[in-house]
């Protein structure tokens, strides 16, 4: 089965970027867009009344965005995951424009995220740590 990523950013440009890294660094994957938690969160609960099983299995998640930042998006998600065991499949990467320790802290400290990649990296190292988060979901 095709991996699914989704990726939750304001800014169309780097969701666009971030495809195209994912593309190159993981071949055959299905690749969804949202541009904020809010719309994110209410594209889960969809699935979910649908009744699918298949959630994506990756979700690229901005710190930085209008409306719900990834922090609430992240607090939200976790409530999600209690009443649904098939949001526990999902591990959660932070995509950020930040470098601050703390913030990078923080996300860590929640279960479903496992890692953090800076959109300031290079597209070939930005692909290596892709490939080595996305093993590990």
């Amino acid at each position: 089965m095709t991996k699914t990523i989704l990726i939750i950013d304001d800014s169309e440009i780097q969701r666009y970027l971030a495809e195209r890294t994912i593309k190159k660094a993981m071949g055959s994957v299905c690749i969804l867009h949202q541009s904020d938690g809010k719309e994110a969160l209410k594209f889960l609960e969809e699935l979910e009344q649908r009744g699918t099983k298949n959630f994506p299995s990756i979700i690229l998640l901005d710190i930085n965005m209008p409306l719900m930042d990834g922090f609430d998006f992240l607090e939200s998600f976790t409530k999600l995951k209690q009443k649904n065991e098939g949001y526990g499949e999902i591990k959660i990467i932070m995509y950020s424009s930040s470098e601050l320790w703390e913030e990078i802290e923080r996300a860590l400290a929640y279960d479903c995220v496992i890692g953090h990649i800076s959109k300031a990296l290079p597209p070939d190292e930005m692909m290596t740590l892709l490939n080595k988060h996305a093993s590990a979901a």
